[in-house]
């Protein structure tokens, strides 16, 4: 069967604007989600670090405690260089770990902020519904002149052989394939590209 050819139509303006209002907005919120996410991977990096700085000063403690007792610094003379180094080394590793530890309280204190100034969830919804009326008007303004008539006179006729009949008869003679939900998808997916929006 050759395909219908739709008649000339034109989209409003006020129509082009509800779907860009919809991709400018889906825009904003997967950048924003993609932020969100990025920041996430930097706060596990953190505390990763933050993990093995804890360990790295527990380790420098227990070694300084030990050469401590080893020289004896409270009492004995002797060579406490070691001590000294030993002493240098928590003073250094609890340094890197405190830094750390600030640096992460930063990260976990902006991922809050960056959440809360995420879009409300019906706003999208709203716009998203918004944009697929556009498209089922722009699909409509493409159905042939006269189709309407045709599909009116099939119903007529059909009612003459079988007084009981409904109107989805009479559809059913222009689409004779009853769409499944499960069928869908495919469909949206192709006319999110033409229309150029997401899903």
């Amino acid at each position: 069967m050759a395909a219908l050819v739709g008649k000339t139509h034109t989209m409003s303006s006020e129509d082009v604007q509800i779907l860009e209002r919809y991709r400018t907005l889906r825009k904003r919120v997967d950048e924003k989600k993609a932020h969100v996410q990025k920041l996430k991977a930097k706060i596990g990096d953190q505390l990763e670090q933050v993990s093995q700085l804890e360990v790295a000063a527990r380790q420098a403690r227990n070694r300084y405690q030990s050469l401590s007792i080893r020289h004896g610094v409270g009492g004995r003379e002797g060579d406490t260089s070691g001590v000294d180094a030993g002493k240098h080394e928590v003073g250094t590793t609890e340094a890197d770990l405190v830094e750390a530890t600030t640096l992460l309280c930063g990260l976990e204190a902006e991922l809050p902020k960056m959440r809360s100034g995420a879009f409300d969830a019906a706003e999208i919804d709203s716009a998203r519904r918004a944009a697929w009326e556009v498209v089922v008007r722009d699909l409509q303004a493409q159905i042939p002149e006269g189709l309407d008539e045709l599909i009116g006179k099939v119903f007529a006729a059909t009612l003459e052989f079988r007084p009981q009949a409904s109107f989805p008869v009479a559809l059913a003679s222009v689409c004779p394939v009853e769409l499944r939900r499960e069928q869908c998808p495919p469909l949206l997916e192709q006319l999110a590209q033409e229309y150029s929006i997401p899903l």
